[in-house]
Protein backbone atom coordinates (compact mmCIF):
# COMPACT_ATOMS: atom_id res chain seq x y z
CA UNK A 1 0.00 0.00 0.00
CA UNK A 2 1.26 3.47 -0.86
CA UNK A 3 2.27 5.79 1.97
CA UNK A 4 2.43 9.56 2.32
CA UNK A 5 3.19 11.91 5.19
CA UNK A 6 1.47 14.89 6.76
CA UNK A 7 3.23 17.68 8.61
CA UNK A 8 2.83 21.24 9.90
CA UNK A 9 6.34 22.36 8.99
CA UNK A 10 7.11 23.96 5.61
CA UNK A 11 9.37 21.65 3.62
CA UNK A 12 12.75 22.61 2.18
CA UNK A 13 14.09 21.08 -1.04
CA UNK A 14 16.30 18.83 1.13
CA UNK A 15 13.29 17.68 3.19
CA UNK A 16 11.40 16.91 -0.01
CA UNK A 17 14.25 14.74 -1.30
CA UNK A 18 14.37 12.87 2.02
CA UNK A 19 10.63 12.20 1.95
CA UNK A 20 10.90 10.91 -1.60
CA UNK A 21 13.89 8.73 -0.71
CA UNK A 22 11.94 7.21 2.18
CA UNK A 23 9.46 5.84 -0.35
CA UNK A 24 6.53 8.18 0.24
CA UNK A 25 4.37 9.15 -2.73
CA UNK A 26 3.13 12.49 -1.43
CA UNK A 27 2.51 14.90 1.42
CA UNK A 28 -0.54 16.31 3.18
CA UNK A 29 0.06 20.01 3.82
CA UNK A 30 -1.89 22.83 5.39
CA UNK A 31 -3.35 25.88 3.68
CA UNK A 32 -3.39 29.39 5.15
CA UNK A 33 -0.17 31.17 4.18
CA UNK A 34 -1.84 33.71 1.87
CA UNK A 35 -5.11 34.48 3.68
CA UNK A 36 -3.89 34.22 7.29
CA UNK A 37 -0.10 34.33 7.14
CA UNK A 38 0.07 30.99 8.95
CA UNK A 39 3.60 29.63 9.20
CA UNK A 40 2.31 26.11 8.62
CA UNK A 41 0.84 27.18 5.28
CA UNK A 42 1.86 25.72 1.94
CA UNK A 43 3.51 28.18 -0.47
CA UNK A 44 3.99 28.22 -4.27
CA UNK A 45 7.73 27.64 -3.80
CA UNK A 46 7.10 24.48 -1.76
CA UNK A 47 4.56 23.30 -4.33
CA UNK A 48 7.19 23.69 -7.05
CA UNK A 49 9.67 21.59 -5.04
CA UNK A 50 7.10 18.86 -4.43
CA UNK A 51 6.09 18.74 -8.08
CA UNK A 52 9.72 18.61 -9.20
CA UNK A 53 10.24 15.58 -6.96
CA UNK A 54 7.13 13.88 -8.36
CA UNK A 55 5.30 13.96 -5.02
CA UNK A 56 1.53 14.34 -4.76
CA UNK A 57 -0.13 16.95 -2.54
CA UNK A 58 -3.22 16.71 -0.32
CA UNK A 59 -4.57 20.09 0.82
CA UNK A 60 -5.84 20.54 4.39
CA UNK A 61 -7.59 23.45 6.08
CA UNK A 62 -7.44 23.59 9.87
CA UNK A 63 -8.33 26.65 11.92
CA UNK A 64 -9.20 26.39 15.63
CA UNK A 65 -11.17 23.22 14.99
CA UNK A 66 -10.37 21.53 18.30
CA UNK A 67 -13.79 22.00 19.93
CA UNK A 68 -17.42 22.04 18.84
CA UNK A 69 -17.65 25.80 19.43
CA UNK A 70 -15.70 26.33 16.20
CA UNK A 71 -18.25 24.56 14.02
CA UNK A 72 -20.88 27.00 12.81
CA UNK A 73 -22.52 27.69 9.47
CA UNK A 74 -20.72 31.03 9.20
CA UNK A 75 -17.34 29.46 9.96
CA UNK A 76 -17.89 26.70 7.40
CA UNK A 77 -18.56 29.24 4.67
CA UNK A 78 -15.65 31.47 5.73
CA UNK A 79 -13.17 28.58 5.86
CA UNK A 80 -14.26 27.24 2.49
CA UNK A 81 -13.86 30.60 0.77
CA UNK A 82 -10.41 31.14 2.31
CA UNK A 83 -9.36 27.60 1.45
CA UNK A 84 -10.40 28.08 -2.19
CA UNK A 85 -8.45 31.34 -2.36
CA UNK A 86 -5.39 29.47 -1.10
CA UNK A 87 -5.90 26.60 -3.53
CA UNK A 88 -6.20 28.93 -6.51
CA UNK A 89 -3.09 30.86 -5.39
CA UNK A 90 -1.16 27.58 -5.25
CA UNK A 91 -2.42 26.40 -8.63
CA UNK A 92 -4.42 23.52 -7.20
CA UNK A 93 -6.57 22.18 -10.05
CA UNK A 94 -10.35 21.99 -9.93
CA UNK A 95 -11.67 18.55 -9.08
CA UNK A 96 -9.01 17.82 -6.46
CA UNK A 97 -9.92 17.80 -2.76
CA UNK A 98 -9.65 20.20 0.16
CA UNK A 99 -9.94 18.55 3.58
CA UNK A 100 -11.38 20.35 6.60
CA UNK A 101 -10.26 19.07 9.99
CA UNK A 102 -12.40 17.97 12.91
CA UNK A 103 -9.48 17.73 15.31
CA UNK A 104 -11.11 16.56 18.55
CA UNK A 105 -13.05 13.67 20.02
CA UNK A 106 -16.48 14.75 18.79
CA UNK A 107 -19.50 13.31 20.59
CA UNK A 108 -22.99 12.64 19.18
CA UNK A 109 -24.22 15.89 20.76
CA UNK A 110 -21.63 17.74 18.62
CA UNK A 111 -22.61 16.23 15.28
CA UNK A 112 -25.38 18.66 14.35
CA UNK A 113 -23.02 21.64 14.57
CA UNK A 114 -20.37 19.76 12.55
CA UNK A 115 -22.97 18.83 9.91
CA UNK A 116 -23.97 22.50 9.53
CA UNK A 117 -20.34 23.53 9.11
CA UNK A 118 -19.79 21.01 6.29
CA UNK A 119 -23.09 21.79 4.59
CA UNK A 120 -22.07 25.46 4.49
CA UNK A 121 -18.58 24.55 3.25
CA UNK A 122 -20.04 22.45 0.45
CA UNK A 123 -22.34 25.28 -0.67
CA UNK A 124 -19.38 27.68 -0.76
CA UNK A 125 -17.09 25.31 -2.66
CA UNK A 126 -19.76 24.21 -5.10
CA UNK A 127 -18.44 21.84 -7.72
CA UNK A 128 -14.98 23.37 -8.04
CA UNK A 129 -13.25 21.20 -5.43
CA UNK A 130 -14.03 17.93 -3.68
CA UNK A 131 -15.05 18.37 -0.04
CA UNK A 132 -12.90 16.33 2.33
CA UNK A 133 -12.99 15.73 6.08
CA UNK A 134 -10.26 14.74 8.53
CA UNK A 135 -11.27 13.16 11.83
CA UNK A 136 -11.83 10.06 13.92
CA UNK A 137 -13.84 7.00 12.95
CA UNK A 138 -17.08 7.98 14.66
CA UNK A 139 -17.08 11.53 13.28
CA UNK A 140 -16.45 10.22 9.77
CA UNK A 141 -19.21 7.63 10.13
CA UNK A 142 -21.68 10.31 11.22
CA UNK A 143 -20.74 12.62 8.34
CA UNK A 144 -20.88 9.78 5.81
CA UNK A 145 -24.51 9.13 6.69
CA UNK A 146 -25.47 12.81 6.99
CA UNK A 147 -26.86 15.32 4.50
CA UNK A 148 -23.42 16.96 4.45
CA UNK A 149 -21.77 13.77 3.09
CA UNK A 150 -18.22 14.86 2.11
CA UNK A 151 -16.58 13.47 -1.03
CA UNK A 152 -13.33 12.31 0.59
CA UNK A 153 -12.52 10.93 4.05
CA UNK A 154 -9.19 11.02 5.90
CA UNK A 155 -9.24 9.05 9.14
CA UNK A 156 -6.88 9.39 12.07
CA UNK A 157 -6.20 6.50 14.44
CA UNK A 158 -7.16 8.85 17.29
CA UNK A 159 -10.76 8.67 18.53
CA UNK A 160 -11.35 5.61 16.37
CA UNK A 161 -11.52 2.64 18.74
CA UNK A 162 -9.16 0.63 16.51
CA UNK A 163 -11.71 0.69 13.67
CA UNK A 164 -11.13 1.84 10.10
CA UNK A 165 -14.01 3.24 8.05
CA UNK A 166 -14.66 1.19 4.93
CA UNK A 167 -14.93 4.40 2.89
CA UNK A 168 -11.71 6.04 4.17
CA UNK A 169 -9.37 7.31 1.44
CA UNK A 170 -6.46 7.99 3.81
CA UNK A 171 -5.63 6.44 7.17
CA UNK A 172 -3.25 8.21 9.54
CA UNK A 173 -1.95 5.12 11.30
CA UNK A 174 1.48 6.22 12.56
CA UNK A 175 2.15 9.47 14.40
CA UNK A 176 5.02 11.47 15.90
CA UNK A 177 7.77 10.32 13.53
CA UNK A 178 10.75 12.24 12.11
CA UNK A 179 12.22 12.57 8.63
CA UNK A 180 15.20 14.84 8.05
CA UNK A 181 14.45 16.79 11.25
CA UNK A 182 10.78 17.32 10.38
CA UNK A 183 8.02 15.97 12.61
CA UNK A 184 5.59 13.88 10.54
CA UNK A 185 2.69 11.45 10.70
CA UNK A 186 2.41 8.61 8.18
CA UNK A 187 -0.75 7.95 6.17
CA UNK A 188 -1.81 4.91 4.15
CA UNK A 189 -3.41 5.64 0.78
CA UNK A 190 -6.48 3.40 0.61
CA UNK A 191 -8.18 4.96 -2.40
CA UNK A 192 -7.96 8.14 -4.48
CA UNK A 193 -7.71 10.94 -1.88
CA UNK A 194 -8.25 13.75 -4.35
CA UNK A 195 -4.57 14.66 -4.37
CA UNK A 196 -2.91 16.83 -6.97
CA UNK A 197 -1.45 16.86 -9.54
CA UNK A 198 -4.25 14.47 -10.52
CA UNK A 199 -3.57 10.76 -10.40
CA UNK A 200 -6.38 8.26 -10.61
CA UNK A 201 -6.25 5.02 -8.67
CA UNK A 202 -5.57 2.04 -10.94
CA UNK A 203 -8.54 0.26 -12.49
CA UNK A 204 -8.94 -3.40 -11.58
CA UNK A 205 -11.60 -4.36 -14.13
CA UNK A 206 -13.43 -2.43 -16.83
CA UNK A 207 -15.63 -2.67 -19.90
CA UNK A 208 -14.21 -5.15 -22.41
CA UNK A 209 -12.45 -7.38 -19.87
CA UNK A 210 -13.37 -11.04 -19.58
CA UNK A 211 -12.47 -14.06 -17.47
CA UNK A 212 -13.05 -15.61 -14.07
CA UNK A 213 -12.48 -12.31 -12.20
CA UNK A 214 -15.31 -10.71 -14.16
CA UNK A 215 -17.54 -13.71 -13.48
CA UNK A 216 -16.86 -13.37 -9.74
CA UNK A 217 -17.69 -9.66 -9.92
CA UNK A 218 -20.97 -10.45 -11.69
CA UNK A 219 -21.90 -12.97 -8.98
CA UNK A 220 -21.12 -10.42 -6.26
CA UNK A 221 -23.13 -7.67 -7.95
CA UNK A 222 -26.11 -9.99 -8.31
CA UNK A 223 -25.83 -10.83 -4.62
CA UNK A 224 -25.70 -7.25 -3.32
CA UNK A 225 -27.96 -5.53 -5.87
CA UNK A 226 -30.50 -8.29 -6.51
CA UNK A 227 -29.83 -8.01 -10.24
CA UNK A 228 -29.75 -10.88 -12.73
CA UNK A 229 -26.63 -10.14 -14.78
CA UNK A 230 -25.54 -13.08 -16.89
CA UNK A 231 -22.55 -14.57 -15.04
CA UNK A 232 -20.67 -15.23 -18.26
CA UNK A 233 -17.34 -13.57 -17.41
CA UNK A 234 -17.79 -10.81 -20.00
CA UNK A 235 -17.60 -7.20 -18.77
CA UNK A 236 -20.29 -5.81 -21.04
CA UNK A 237 -22.95 -3.11 -20.81
CA UNK A 238 -25.02 -4.91 -18.17
CA UNK A 239 -22.05 -5.35 -15.85
CA UNK A 240 -20.91 -1.77 -16.40
CA UNK A 241 -24.42 -0.49 -15.61
CA UNK A 242 -24.55 -2.56 -12.41
CA UNK A 243 -21.18 -1.22 -11.26
CA UNK A 244 -22.38 2.33 -11.93
CA UNK A 245 -25.52 1.63 -9.90
CA UNK A 246 -23.48 0.31 -6.98
CA UNK A 247 -21.12 3.32 -7.13
CA UNK A 248 -24.04 5.75 -7.19
CA UNK A 249 -25.78 4.08 -4.24
CA UNK A 250 -22.60 4.29 -2.16
CA UNK A 251 -21.61 7.83 -3.21
CA UNK A 252 -18.50 6.72 -5.10
CA UNK A 253 -17.12 8.21 -8.30
CA UNK A 254 -19.48 6.79 -10.96
CA UNK A 255 -17.28 5.38 -13.72
CA UNK A 256 -18.66 1.90 -14.36
CA UNK A 257 -15.14 0.52 -13.87
CA UNK A 258 -14.11 -1.52 -10.83
CA UNK A 259 -11.42 0.50 -9.04
CA UNK A 260 -9.76 -0.27 -5.71
CA UNK A 261 -12.21 1.80 -3.68
CA UNK A 262 -15.29 0.23 -5.28
CA UNK A 263 -13.85 -3.28 -4.91
CA UNK A 264 -13.06 -2.77 -1.20
CA UNK A 265 -16.53 -1.41 -0.44
CA UNK A 266 -18.17 -4.23 -2.42
CA UNK A 267 -16.36 -6.81 -0.27
CA UNK A 268 -17.49 -5.03 2.88
CA UNK A 269 -21.09 -5.02 1.64
CA UNK A 270 -20.89 -8.76 0.96
CA UNK A 271 -19.61 -9.40 4.48
CA UNK A 272 -22.47 -7.39 5.95
CA UNK A 273 -25.01 -9.28 3.83
CA UNK A 274 -23.57 -12.66 4.81
CA UNK A 275 -23.70 -11.75 8.49
CA UNK A 276 -27.27 -10.48 8.10
CA UNK A 277 -28.31 -13.73 6.42
CA UNK A 278 -26.65 -15.77 9.18
CA UNK A 279 -28.43 -13.71 11.82
CA UNK A 280 -31.76 -14.24 10.06
CA UNK A 281 -31.21 -18.03 9.89
CA UNK A 282 -30.28 -18.10 13.58
CA UNK A 283 -33.35 -16.05 14.48
CA UNK A 284 -35.60 -18.28 12.36
CA UNK A 285 -34.21 -21.35 14.13
CA UNK A 286 -34.76 -19.73 17.52
CA UNK A 287 -38.33 -18.83 16.53
CA UNK A 288 -39.04 -22.44 15.50
CA UNK A 289 -37.67 -23.78 18.79
CA UNK A 290 -39.75 -21.26 20.71
CA UNK A 291 -42.84 -22.21 18.72
CA UNK A 292 -42.24 -25.91 19.34
CA UNK A 293 -41.84 -25.31 23.08
CA UNK A 294 -45.05 -23.28 23.14
CA UNK A 295 -46.94 -26.06 21.35
CA UNK A 296 -45.49 -28.63 23.76
CA UNK A 297 -46.64 -26.54 26.71
CA UNK A 298 -50.12 -26.30 25.21
CA UNK A 299 -50.23 -30.07 24.71
CA UNK A 300 -49.14 -30.69 28.30
CA UNK A 301 -51.82 -28.34 29.53
CA UNK A 302 -54.47 -30.19 27.52
CA UNK A 303 -53.26 -33.59 28.85
CA UNK A 304 -53.57 -32.38 32.43
CA UNK A 305 -57.23 -31.50 31.86
CA UNK A 306 -58.09 -35.01 30.70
Amino acid sequence: MQKMIDCYSPLTPHNVKSIKAAGHVGVCRYLGAKTHGWSKGLTPAEVADLKAAGLKIVSVWEGESTSVDYFTTAQGRHDALDAMAEAEWLGQPAGSAIYFAVDFDAQPADYHAIFQYFIAARKAIGSRYKLGVYGGFYTLQALYHSAAHPDRFWQTLAWSGEQIAMFACLYQGTVNQMIDGVGIDVDSVISDPGWWPAQEMSTILQFGNNGEEVKTLQMELNAVLGTHISEDGVYGTATETAVKSYQQIHHLLVTGSLDARTAALLQETLKINVQKAADEVQQAHADKVQDALARLAEAEAIIKTL
